[in-house]
């Protein structure tokens, strides 16, 4: 669930054009190492709540994470934070990915060093998670056949 809603997200932004996009799976004080190319895009899970819900087996879900998203340019057209930000925003909120409807939470500079600039959009999305469900239990029955002979065998559910 949480790798097929990276992708999604992921898959959107560059269908909107934006290219230097990836999820992050390294050590968490690489992240902020200067990224080759600008504007880089960096997505970040944070975290996954569930709650109960009548149904057994189903939970109501929030994913949280954050958009890193590094820059060499505020105003630069196309390469610049504003559009790129602004992109990312029309992309991403109140879109249905993998099942989830994301919600953007806030966008905040995370840094600003000479020339480079990072900023964080925070997300959240909201669905339902369903726990996989499997039997194993197994199935016994009893089988009397003719002429009061009595046999019995285990059956099990094979899955």
């Amino acid at each position: 669930m949480l790798i097929e809603f990276e992708e999604a997200i992921l898959q959107r932004l560059k269908e909107e054009g934006i290219s230097n996009v990836q999820g992050w799976s390294g050590k968490a004080e690489e992240l902020f190492m200067k990224p080759k190319t600008y504007p880089a895009v960096r997505y970040v899970f944070e975290g996954l709540d569930l709650q109960e819900t009548l149904a057994p087996n189903i939970y109501n879900s929030i994913i949280r994470g954050s958009l890193i998203v590094f820059f060499q340019s505020l105003k630069e057209k196309g390469q610049g934070a504003y559009p790129i930000l602004e992109t990312i925003l029309n992309a991403l909120m109140w879109q249905e990915l993998n099942g989830y409807m994301v919600e953007i939470k806030k966008i905040e500079l995370l840094f600003h060093e000479s020339i480079d600039f990072a900023y964080q959009v925070r997300l959240e999305a909201y669905g339902k998670y369903i726990v996989p469900f499997e039997e194993k239990e197994i199935l016994t029955t009893r089988i009397t056949t003719y002429e009061g002979e009595e046999l019995s065998t285990d059956v099990k559910k094979e899955g």
